[in-house]
């Protein structure tokens, strides 16, 4: 029985790839308000009543689709992360640099998240709860296991509010178009990478 149940959620999880796969290709191609279901449907190879077994609205599909799209960030972030040779001071201001610089280009981050509505965003992308405070973590923690091993990280912050910390420093940066990759580094190095790592055993400031 736990088999079949197993089976069965994994059959699940397979087809909703698969339709979110065709949401994101239907929304690419005929743009968000004009998709219909009938489209993702087509798209994805099954009838239209099938769709609604998976999600309940187009409107769910679109966050499905961003929540993807930042999966897909996170991947290539946490391989950067992972072979990167640099210090950890200099790697965790790479890796918030690449962060708002993909939620800043890629167009189809872009106009998924112009299709919800603040509230939905907000809650998908702020506040340690969020999908984007695991995706974020998830680049991120490696960075935080290697300066905590070399005894540089402070100690006063467990890794999730260091998180959730750094996801707002992140929201404030990304719509700051006067600031260009170089001057993101110079402020991230100026106040962020001091509040959180400790040399000669000095001590930070607690994060608000």
């Amino acid at each position: 029985m736990l088999d079949t149940i197993g089976e069965s959620r994994a059959n699940n999880e397979a087809a909703l790839t698969t339709v979110v796969s065709a949401a994101r290709e239907a929304f690419a191609r005929y743009g968000i308000h004009r998709t219909r279901m009938e489209d993702i449907a087509a798209a994805a190879g099954i009838p239209r009543q099938y769709l609604y077994r998976y999600v309940a609205s187009k409107e769910q599909l679109v966050e499905l689709a961003l929540l993807e799209r930042c999966r897909e960030f996170s991947d290539e972030i946490l391989e950067q992360t992972r072979m990167s040779t640099a210090t950890p001071e200099q790697a965790l201001a790479t890796a918030i640099v690449t962060c708002v610089t993909a939620g800043r280009q890629d167009t189809e981050f872009a106009y998924l998240a112009e299709a919800l509505s603040r509230t939905r965003l907000s809650l998908i992308l702020s506040g340690s709860g969020s999908p984007m405070h695991t995706y974020v973590k998830r680049c991120l923690s490696p960075i935080l296991e290697r300066a905590r091993s070399a005894g540089s990280l402070r100690t006063d912050a467990t890794d999730d509010a260091i998180i959730d910390w750094l996801q707002g420093q992140m929201t404030w940066l990304t719509p700051r178009d006067d600031l260009d990759e170089a001057a993101m580094e110079t402020l991230l190095h100026t106040f962020v990478v001091p509040s959180l790592f400790r040399h000669d055993g000095e001590d930070r400031p607690a994060i608000p």
